[in-house]
């Protein structure tokens, strides 16, 4: 799926083109109750929403996840597990507030 993606970002189609071909290659999608593949479209989910500023790149990011969630939605609680939405969380601070991290703590200062 993650190639297929791809080839519709890369592509040279209008954006709304993109957006109507990714959209129903979601949609397609049937989660296996395999935990690993699902695991793995997630992790695609998760990274085209922390590394990539593009509109049509984090409306796909979304929609995986929320695909994943409406089908399998114990192997999603299971992906979010406290872990690892800690680690998500961390690493969206450091990337969008990296002042508020350079001496430990988060003041008022920091954050004006």
């Amino acid at each position: 799926m993650e190639k297929l993606l791809l080839g519709i970002l890369l592509s040279a189609h209008p954006p709304a083109l993109k957006k109507a071909l990714a959209v129903k290659v979601i949609e397609s999608y049937k989660a296996p109750d395999d935990v690993q593949i699902c695991f793995s479209i997630l992790e695609i989910g998760v990274r085209y929403l922390q590394q990539n500023m593009n509109a049509l790149e984090l409306t796909i990011g979304e929609l995986l996840m929320q695909r994943v969630a409406l089908l399998q939605p114990s192997i999603f609680a299971l992906f979010f597990s406290p872990e690892r939405l800690i680690d998500y969380l961390d690493n969206i601070v450091r990337i969008c507030f990296p002042t508020i991290l350079q001496d430990g703590t988060v003041g008022k200062a920091n954050l004006l």
